[in-house]
């Protein structure tokens, strides 16, 4: 029986890859945080901010477990797209023209990326903290942006009925698309609020959209010495296939296809 595998590259192999697409010299930044050793998330910490995709607190910290404001989290995801936003033309209430989040804000409404039921009274509340509701509805229509895959099905929280209705979908389709998950007790926490680890991790899943190595093995007609760069030319083995992974992208360069959607890769804590 042929099978389809879609085989990722572990965090720090993914961004020698994501190094080459930006082309920056990001990969040669001296990145060291003195609060994130053991943590959870140290990995995707420091590997997004050794290319350049987050910064730490100006002070030697990148302080993973304070929490994320609406604004810092719509900073995080527009960061991802080229469009610019032609200075700041919206009239929200509470976003002045002078802040330092008001062309973010901007792009995202041009990008819709921010959910009416967040725009209530013309007000986006740029300071309040972000709940894991409102950061999964962004992350599911910036995946969708970036034309991202379902990748998860039969998805299911023990606490679905605390998610509020105008979010349902929102959440269900980040979690679709690998964005997000629940935590292991079967619950989403929908009205908890999320760290800025957390904000990284969902952050390194919508980078690894366009990022993706496709690798096809076959066992019955595989041939291991193989690219297993489309069906015909399969591999035979998962260990081929790990082995192919293992080269990287600088060398296999054909297996990286920026255009395809990406599955979500190893997943550390509760996002």
């Amino acid at each position: 029986m042929k099978k389809f595998l879609s085989l990722f590259l572990a965090i720090l192999m993914m961004f020698s890859c994501v190094s080459s697409v930006v082309a920056t010299d990001a990969e040669n930044k001296n990145v060291s945080f003195a609060d994130i050793s053991a943590h959870w998330a140290e990995a995707v910490i420091r590997d997004l901010a050794k290319a350049g995709y987050i910064d730490g607190m100006g002070d030697g910290t990148y302080s993973p477990d304070t929490k994320v404001t609406r604004a810092q989290f719509i900073k995080m995801a527009t960061e991802l797209f080229d469009e610019e936003a032609d200075g700041y033309q919206l009239g929200y209430h509470d976003v002045g023209a002078d802040q330092w989040f008001a062309p973010y804000i901007q792009k995202a409404d041009c990008l819709a990326l921010i959910d009416d039921a967040m725009k209530i009274g013309g007000l986006i509340l740029p300071d309040e903290p972000i709940t894991r509701e409102e950061a999964a509805t962004i992350a599911a229509k910036a995946a969708r942006e970036k034309n991202a895959e379902k990748t998860e099905e039969n998805i299911s929280f023990s606490d679905e009925d605390e998610i509020s209705q105008w979010a349902k979908e929102g959440v269900m389709d980040a979690a679709a698309y690998g964005m997000i998950k629940g935590y292991d007790t079967g619950d989403y926490k929908p009205k908890a609020t999320i760290t800025r680890a957390e904000s990284a991790q969902i952050l390194l899943r919508l980078i690894e959209i366009e990022n993706r190595m496709q690798i096809y093995v076959d066992s019955e007609i595989g041939n291991d010495e193989n690219n297993g760069e489309t069906a015909a030319s399969a591999v035979k083995t998962i260990a081929a296939a790990q082995a192919l992974l293992d080269l990287g992208c600088d060398v296999i360069a054909q297996h990286c296809d920026t255009t395809a959607p990406q599955l979500a890769a190893e997943k550390a804590g509760v996002w």
